[in-house]
């Protein structure tokens, strides 16, 4: 009963903090002159957390409960020009907004693309858990015929697809 009251009484106040949140955070703030270096990784991180914080604190409150599995796409590095038959080091990152833990042999990332790369699935040998980013990092082989090919990956649990997929890049092979 009391835990019961307690979310009644915490409703109205998280739910002005949440609008507020929203609100200023698509306010743009311009840098200072005095900076000099560009700093992307600890906001990236700080921002993902505080999503992560909302939607567990908001699901509690509420009662209601997010996705069990869920992505989202976070990075990724790959060539936008290679070269016939070549092979290449490429990484995908994406973080887990889902509730259940990604675990290893059971969770993985898959190209949208199909067999393009040389590569298909690519495992991990960790346990994600929600709200930690996954960093996938692996070889692929560039076609042996010129042109224009999709690169594109999405996470999968046991074949089924789940979460967002990652940017596409139109890589060019010559």
């Amino acid at each position: 009963m009391r835990l019961i009251a307690f979310r009644e009484l915490f409703r109205s106040t998280l739910s002005l903090f949440l609008v507020g949140e929203m609100m200023f955070a698509q306010v743009p703030v311009a840098p200072s002159p005095e900076t000099t270096s560009r700093r992307t990784g600890a906001p990236q991180r700080v921002a993902g957390l505080a999503a992560i914080l909302s939607q567990r604190i908001t699901a509690w409150l509420f009662g209601q409960a997010g996705p069990p599995d869920d992505a989202e796409f976070v990075s990724q590095e790959v060539p936008d020009l290679m070269f016939e038959g070549l092979n290449y080091s490429v990484a995908v990152t994406m973080r887990n907004t889902g509730q259940n833990m990604w675990r290893h042999g059971i969770y993985n990332l898959n190209s949208v693309t199909g067999g393009t790369w040389g590569i298909t699935r690519v495992d991990r040998v960790d346990d994600i858990e929600p709200g930690q980013t996954a960093r996938f990092q692996f070889g692929i082989t560039a076609p042996t015929t010129e042109g224009f090919y999709d690169f594109r990956w999405r996470m999968q649990k046991l074949g089924q697809w789940f979460g967002n997929p990652s940017d596409n890049v139109a890589v060019q092979v010559i």
